[in-house]
């Protein structure tokens, strides 16, 4: 037994370099037997070499098409105009926007919560994550919805969660100062119901009214969310803050429209629509 064990070695050196001799080619490859130890010898044949050059040609050619389609597609894209014109953001392709008329039901009665109910539902074309404006103020964003009736978190809700992306339209406009991108919540404060966050030390003024930023598919740009009455680095963090009094009285609002964005099948009105 020990003679057999001794020979397993020497035996199956022997069969690696019989392979080697006999299938060269497959060893160098696939680096086995006695390619395992040694670098492949075997260099491309002229037909590889070249089917390997036609290859990369025309991958460089794809690529140089795909280039060529999306320049073109940034080129046509309509120039940024209105209030929010000259942004170093994107600005998103437009989108038909249409609105649907609700009356307030129910106003939530906790003090710690700034909801209420709308007598429009899915129906009616009412889905969840659309904004709800009065006049041109954003005053709440869907936070459910059944057949004819949906809940509408206001923009001042403490515990909304549903962050706003926020631009601001300077009462004074500032030279060589890009259009600043922060996140608007809800604080329940009466005076100042909405803070704006993440801003630097330029970024807004008090005066300047705070508007919905691009970025959201859901929420259109441009929808005011107040003015700025407050602005400043408390924490000493290096991270400024907005405080934001929205121009409407969102505890008397009776009349309210739903905002919905045509062409995504996520807002289809269902056989109620046309309110």
């Amino acid at each position: 037994m020990r003679l057999r064990e001794s020979y397993r070695i020497p035996l199956l050196l022997l069969a690696c370099a019989v392979t080697a001799l006999v299938f060269p080619r497959a060893c160098t490859e696939t680096r086995l037997g006695v390619g395992a130890l040694l670098p492949a010898t075997a260099p491309l044949t002229a037909d590889e070499r070249r089917d390997e050059a036609v290859e990369l040609r025309e991958q460089n050619a794809h690529l140089t098409q795909e280039l060529a389609r999306l320049t073109d597609e940034i080129a046509a894209r309509p120039p940024a105009d209105g209030p929010l014109g000259g942004a170093p953001f994107s600005r998103p392709r437009a989108q038909k926007a249409s609105l649907i008329g609700a009356r307030v039901q129910h106003r939530e009665p906790s003090p710690l919560r700034r909801s209420f109910t709308i007598d429009a539902g899915r129906a009616d074309g009412v889905m969840e994550g659309m904004a709800v404006v009065c006049g041109d103020s954003l005053v709440g964003i869907v936070s459910c919805a059944i057949d004819h009736q949906a809940r509408v978190v206001r923009v001042d809700d403490p515990g909304a969660g549903a962050a706003v992306r926020t631009t601001f339209v300077a009462a004074q406009p500032r030279a060589g100062v890009e259009r600043p991108l922060g996140v608007a919540r809800g604080t329940g404060d009466r005076d100042a119901g909405v803070l704006v966050s993440f801003l630097r030390a330029d970024d807004a003024a008090i005066g300047d009214v705070a508007v919905t930023a691009p970025g959201n598919p859901r929420i259109p740009e441009g929808l005011v969310l107040g003015e700025v009455v407050g602005f400043g680095d408390d924490d000493r963090d290096g991270s400024y803050e907005a405080d934001v009094r929205p121009l409407r009285d969102l505890d008397t609002v009776i009349s309210v429209c739903v905002v919905r964005l045509d062409g995504d099948a996520r807002f289809t009105a269902g056989a109620g629509a046309g309110r």
